[in-house]
């Protein structure tokens, strides 16, 4: 597990996004209690409101069904439940989050990040 790596500089200043399901990953369990204990807020996507991370959640907890009619479990809700609180940050970032995703399209156009007949992006539709 890397999360020691990743959560060094860690404060109450940061916001740590937590996604696990059934079986709970021991490393984002470790994670998660390592996170809260040095003060960083906790939002928890999870599956289970017997979920371990819920006793750190500093919000209410997103809980998404992740049964499917196949052997696998599906991602596809906790997919949705990320992409809507990206909608939710840039709808409360106003002006300064737009003009961050222009400058990330800006950026990313040059360094031809992206395969010239892949799809474009929102901004270029028409």
């Amino acid at each position: 597990d890397t999360f020691a790596d990743d959560l060094r500089g860690a404060s109450k200043e940061d916001v740590l996004l937590a996604i696990s399901f059934a079986p709970y990953s021991r490393g984002m369990v470790h994670a998660v209690n390592y996170a809260a204990s040095r003060g960083v807020r906790i939002i928890a996507l999870t599956d289970s409101a017997l979920s371990p991370f819920l006793k750190h959640a500093n919000a209410v907890p997103l809980i998404v069904r992740t049964s499917s009619p196949s052997f696998f479990h599906s991602v596809v809700p906790a997919i949705a439940g990320v992409q809507a609180l990206v909608l939710l940050l840039i709808a409360n970032g106003g002006k300064e989050a737009l003009g961050e995703l222009s400058a990330t399209e800006e950026q990313l156009s040059a360094i031809e990040a992206y395969w010239p007949d892949g799809p474009r992006s929102i901004s270029r539709r028409e």
